[in-house]
């Protein structure tokens, strides 16, 4: 759904596609100095799929983990492509966001 990311864009926010198949793991490093690297983080994850969550701390292991992140990055995603889609699938992703709280 990418009805909410062209304002994650426009705050500088890089976002990038993944290849298949898919793939619902989320994934985020952060280093000392407060950037980050993360992948498919999202509300429902946090509020409903009672997801197990770590903290490592260790560097090499947080190292792995972003080797990881970038591995999977495909294609980058740029607010051209959002506003390149059809009129069905604005209406469709927005649809959608609205009903992010039931769904």
């Amino acid at each position: 759904m990418r009805a909410h990311i062209g304002p994650l864009l426009t705050a500088g926010c890089r976002v990038w596609t993944h290849r298949p198949p898919f793939d619902h793991s989320k994934l985020m490093t952060v280093t000392a100095f407060g950037a980050g690297r993360q992948r498919q983080l999202d509300m429902r994850s946090f509020r409903l799929n009672f997801e197990i969550n770590l903290e490592v701390y260790h560097s090499a292991i947080v190292a792995q983990v972003s080797g990881k992140i970038i591995a999977n990055q495909t294609t980058r995603l740029l607010q051209a492509d959002l506003d390149r889609r059809s009129l069905p699938s604005r209406l469709r992703d927005n649809a959608a966001h609205l009903m992010l709280p039931y769904l």
